[in-house]
Order: C-alpha cells, then sequence, then structure tokens
C-alpha cells in the first residue's frame, strides 16, 4: 500500500471496485487489496469468446468472491456481434464494453475509483507498441498510473514479481489461452520481442521502471511548460479556440507545440505539421469533432456545426417573421412619412415597391454578387467578406436576402445599393435580424 499512498491512487476509506479477469495479474490484486482491508467488490466481464473457457474464468472470480465474502458484479457480452455492428476490431470491441460497464457500476454503486491490475511490463508492452506505431510523449510516457476514475495499484510490480506472490500465497488463476497466439500485436511484442531485448539487458524489466519514473517527470515539466506557451498562443472566445499563427511560429518547435495543443481533438501530428509548413489561408483541416480553419493571422478551431448549407425560406408579402436557426428576422411596412433611416447593420430598410415577393432567404453561394450601399458596381460576395476580413468559419453563417433572383440584403453586413431607400420610396420595408 506504499504504493498507493505515495501516489495517491486512493484513500483507506473509499469503496473501490476491482476489475478481475480471472488471469494472475487481478487475481494477485484483489488478494492484495483484501489483504489490506480495503472495501472492495469485484467486476467481472464474461466476453464470452472462447466458450468454457470464458465461463470458467467467470466460476473462478465468482467463487473468489464468495471466499472473500465481497460483492461481485458479473456482466456477459455478446461481443461479436457488438464489434460487428460497430465496425470495430475485437479487441476494441472488448475494451468499449469493459470500461462502459465499469463506468456504469461506479456510477451507479457510488465506488471511489475503478482498480485494473495492469503492471510494468504491460507498461512496456505499451510503450513498445506506441513507439512501433508513431507517439509523442505521452506514448512513451505509457500506461498512466491514473486516467479519471481508473487506478492501477500493480504498475510498478513485474510479472515475475506477480508470479512470485501468486505462488507465495497459493492463488488460484486461469491463463488465458490466446496469449498464447501471436495474431494479435500486443501477443507479438510481448512472446517474440520481449525474449530478445532480454537478452541484450537481462534487467529490462527492472530498468524500464526507471525509465518510465524519470519519462513520466519529463511529462509533468513539458506539460508545465506547455501550459505557459498556451497563454501566450490561445484565446478561447464563444466556444472557439483561436490560435495566434504568428506568435506559434515564434516556439522553437512550432508543429509540436501546436500539437500538443489540439492533438485533444483528434487532430494529427501530420495534420499539425502540414498546418504549420504548408498552410494557406482558407485552408480546413478537420477530425471526427472539430474542424481547423486556417485564416491570415490565426488558426481557428471549432466543433462541428451542424447545418443545412441548402436550406431556404420563402417570405411572403406581408409575413411578419421568419425564423433559419439561430436566426430570426422581424418584417415591418412603414409609409415614407413615419419612417425615420436608421444606421444599425442589424436592419435591412428597402425600398418596398422594388421588391417582388416572395423573397428568398438562403445561404450565401460562390459567384454570388450585389451592389453594396454606397457603390455602383457589383462586387462578389466573397471579396466582400475578404473586405471586412471576417474570419473563414463566420463566412459559412453568412445568409443573404433575394428578390427575383436579386440579393436585397447580406443579412446583418450590408444592403444593395439598388434596394435603398430613396427621395422617392412611399413605402419602406423594415428587416431586422436577432440571434437566438
Amino acid at each position: 500500500m506504499n504504493h498507493v499512498r505515495h501516489n495517491n491512487l486512493f484513500q483507506s476509506h473509499d469503496r473501490i471496485v476491482v476489475a478481475v479477469s480471472g488471469g494472475i495479474d487481478s487475481m494477485v490484486l484483489l488478494h492484495l487489496l483484501h489483504t489490506a482491508g480495503c472495501a472492495i467488490s469485484v467486476a467481472h466481464c464474461n466476453f464470452q469468446l472462447r466458450g468454457e473457457e470464458s465461463d470458467g474464468d467467470e466460476a473462478l472470480v465468482r467463487k473468489a468472491c464468495e471466499t472473500y465474502a465481497i460483492p461481485c458484479h458479473v456482466r456477459r457480452f455478446h461481443t461479436r456481434q457488438y464489434a460487428e455492428t460497430h465496425r470495430l476490431s475485437i479487441q476494441m470491441a472488448a475494451r468499449e464494453l469493459r470500461y462502459t460497464f465499469f463506468e456504469t457500476l461506479r456510477h451507479e454503486q457510488g465506488y471511489a475509483c475503478i482498480a485494473t491490475a495492469h503492471h510494468a511490463n504491460d507498461n512496456l508492452e505499451t510503450v513498445l507498441l506506441n513507439l512501433v506505431r508513431g507517439t509523442g510523449i505521452d506514448g512513451v510516457t505509457g500506461i498512466p498510473l491514473r486516467n479519471g476514475y481508473i487506478v492501477r495499484p500493480l504498475l510498478f510490480a513485474t510479472r515475475a514479481a506477480i508470479e512470485a506472490y501468486a505462488r507465495q500465497h497459493n492463488l488460484a488463476w486461469r491463463e488465458d489461452s490466446s496469449n498464447a497466439s501471436d495474431h494479435y500485436h500486443r501477443n507479438l511484442i510481448r512472446n517474440q520481442v520481449m525474449p530478445l531485448l532480454r537478452t541484450i539487458n537481462p534487467a529490462l524489466d527492472e530498468g524500464f521502471a526507471d525509465t518510465a519514473a524519470r519519462l513520466a517527470g519529463a511529462r509533468a515539466l513539458a506539460t508545465e511548460a506547455l501550459a505557459t506557451r498556451r497563454t501566450q498562443i490561445i484565446t478561447e472566445q464563444g466556444g472557439r479556440m483561436h490560435i495566434d499563427s504568428a506568435a506559434l511560429a515564434q516556439q522553437t518547435w512550432p508543429d509540436v507545440t501546436l500539437w500538443e495543443l489540439i492533438k485533444s481533438y483528434g487532430f494529427t501530428y501530420p495534420q499539425s505539421q502540414a498546418i504549420v509548413r504548408h498552410h494557406q489561408p482558407g485552408a480546413q483541416f478537420t477530425t471526427a469533432s472539430h474542424s481547423l480553419f486556417v485564416d491570415r493571422n490565426q488558426y481557428i478551431i471549432q466543433p462541428h456545426e451542424h447545418h443545412d448549407q441548402t436550406t431556404t425560406v420563402n417570405i411572403a408579402a406581408g409575413q411578419a417573421q421568419a425564423s433559419m436557426l439561430p436566426v430570426s428576422l422581424t418584417l415591418q411596412t412603414l409609409p415614407k412619412a413615419a419612417f425615420t433611416l436608421q444606421r444599425d447593420p442589424a436592419l435591412a430598410q428597402l425600398d418596398r415597391s422594388k421588391l417582388q415577393f416572395p423573397l428568398t432567404w438562403r445561404y450565401w453561394q460562390p459567384g454570388d454578387s450585389f451592389v453594396p450601399l454606397g457603390m455602383k458596381h457589383p462586387k462578389k460576395i466573397s471579396d466582400f467578406l475578404v473586405d471586412l476580413r471576417m474570419p473563414l468559419p463566420d463566412k459559412r453563417h453568412v445568409t443573404v436576402l433575394t428578390s427575383g433572383g436579386h440579393i436585397v440584403w447580406v443579412t446583418g453586413l450590408r444592403v444593395s445599393d439598388t434596394f435603398k431607400v430613396t427621395d422617392n420610396t412611399q413605402e419602406v420595408l423594415i428587416v431586422k435580424a436577432t440571434s437566438a
């Protein structure tokens, strides 16, 4: 328990749910926590992938819980079906099912944390896999001691130490026959690569434990430095992250710095390299959840927006309201004598006689043009928005009000000179835009 206390994984009075598969690692963890007098219960997943073997694992775990007189929560999963439905590998499907079950159990039963039996050898295997696939500092530091409500009390212990403890205390456990197969990459690392590395350094496991501690310290230092960089480079406003591209360029490793800042949104290191080295204003990079827009002097990141750019709203003569969320329009016709011109971009003040109903309200499209108020010649809306220095993501929200195919108003920005109120105007249509 010294390891637990030193790393503040949990308190002695905390209620803990222990993930127990029936293998030697989790059976040792269960015995250790029970012997230490911790308030524990067990969660076991039967993935039903190995027939009688899976059922045998479940039976062993249930028997241990009866012996220790502790609660046992068992969940059976149709793992293959889940993997096919969600287009996942068996390993990823099992992982999703396992951790969803653990978190649901923790939340419903009020447990302080979930303890898993990952150990030092697992950590080394994970680092080697990450290095093979390509990784940053997070990957080389391996499995964290704590990840949210997940804690790993055995991460300091080698597999050899765990086996010695199990034999010393005559613990029962079950071997997963699939561990002997090199079909999975982790097994290949464990069964083929690790033995070769031990011929170079017989104390590989112990040596890596020391390296892992130093790497964790280096990561902590890097995280602190990154927090300082963040305040110099990033501002957040309206749910968006604005990254000062000039300030970023002054960093020693701008592409690495950018990736560390945006990787939590799903962006990859190659994307970060492309953004920093080859970007052009107007470029866009996406992940499953976010978009990054390259603007003139900044990068703008925001969650994906779900609005239909083909949406159109027709507005009949005499109609008082229209809506295209999150914007609403209110319309009012006044005689010229009762009208006072207002300088407000949220208002369109139009010569009613020049309008052809129904009006059409839609998103602007490439090629759209109009004659901006005060000008004599048409201007493309794309150029008009560039002149306004409007950030790229904002351009996607711009709508136009049209009459007979001609743009009357770039909503909230500028009316067309063609439809402005003049001395000859008899009636004025006032259109006001408001945001929800």
